[in-house]
């Protein structure tokens, strides 16, 4: 996906199956050298079949600096790594 660098927030959204209480999803953003920008960590308050959860990061100015930002999202249980998908998402000038 591609937005200009003016776009108002990055927004990225994890959905996950069979989730239990005491699970942690993460949402994690990243900029386009690596550098971490935001996170946020949700606790599973009961086992759910399935779930969406979402977090935003607002434009830090006039824009963002242009390039690839990546998202995290991770689902663990015990501090066990269940699931983690990694998506991209382009700014241009």
């Amino acid at each position: 996906m591609t937005l200009p660098a003016d776009a108002r927030q990055i927004s990225l959204w994890g959905y996950a199956f069979g989730a239990r209480a005491g699970d942690i999803l993460r949402l994690d953003i990243f900029a386009p050298d690596g550098a971490f920008l935001h996170r946020k960590t949700y606790r599973i308050p009961r086992n759910i079949a399935a779930l969406t959860r979402i977090t935003a990061l607002r434009r830090p100015g006039l824009s963002w600096p242009p390039g690839r930002y990546s998202g995290q999202v991770t689902l663990l249980r015990q501090n066990r790594l269940i699931s983690q998908q990694i998506t991209t998402l382009t700014l241009t000038p």
